[in-house]
């Protein structure tokens, strides 16, 4: 995110879909969940759009949750490319 607002810099989202859970865990003090998403989505700056980071992706997102009082949050989430 970071990154993204030092360089004037956004994704645009066309579509996201999960294609399907890969596993999850609700035991422990970290519980989370990984699915498969396909996505397509472009990155735009001052220059255009980025070719190189722009297009249609398919990818295993990892959600990790933490409890906040009574309720369940996203505390983190870790992209790993496929």
């Amino acid at each position: 995110m970071e990154w993204l607002r030092q360089n004037g810099a956004y994704y645009e989202y066309i579509s996201s879909e999960i294609k399907r859970v890969v596993n999850f865990s609700n035991s422990g003090n970290r519980p989370y969940i990984r699915v498969r998403v396909r996505e397509e989505r472009y990155l735009h700056s001052g220059y255009g759009i980025d070719r190189a980071k722009s297009g249609k992706f398919t990818r295993n997102l990892t959600y990790f949750f933490e409890k906040e009082n009574t309720r369940w949050k996203i505390s983190e989430v870790y992209p790993a490319w496929q």
